[in-house]
């Protein structure tokens, strides 16, 4: 009756009481590091190209700000080396499209960037959660009981 009970528990041991051989990824930390830098998230869920590909855009990104930055600053400010203000209200409807729509595009890359991390993690955790595997079944024989196992990891 014991040997029964102790197969009846092993057969029934979900997969998770099993030691894991990988690092889960923690989707939600994926997400802020990718909103912090772009690529970071996809580096930590180890989707490299993806990450090497969101760090270039980034600094592209921010070489646009930079030229986008230099060019306002050469149209609405006279040639002082002082600290530079530019009013809204002096800019031209052209150059306030200009900064509206660099400020929508930037925060919409970030969303789809840390979105993209956070399904990097979890397409990681799946894909290393299926490779592992513990499969016990239960052996029944006339003369006697016993478990019959499979472990591929």
């Amino acid at each position: 009756m014991k040997n029964i009970l102790i197969l009846i528990f092993l057969t029934a041991m979900p997969n998770f009481l099993f030691s894991e051989n990988y690092e889960y990824r923690n989707p939600f930390l994926a997400g802020v590091l990718s909103w912090t830098m772009p690529g970071a998230g996809q580096f930590y869920a180890k989707s490299y190209v993806k990450g090497s590909f969101f760090v270039m855009t980034e600094i592209i990104n921010k070489s646009v700000l930079f030229l986008m930055a230099s060019y306002l600053r050469d149209n609405y400010t006279k040639n002082t080396k002082e600290s530079v203000t530019i009013n809204w209200s002096s800019l031209s409807l052209m150059d306030k499209g200009l900064v509206v729509g660099y400020i929508i595009t930037s925060l919409a890359w970030k969303v789809y960037v840390s979105l993209d991390a956070i399904h990097s993690a979890e397409k990681y955790n799946r894909l290393m959660n299926n490779n592992q595997s513990i499969i016990i079944t239960p052996e029944f024989n006339t003369s006697s009981c016993g478990i019959k196992g499979k472990v591929s990891f």
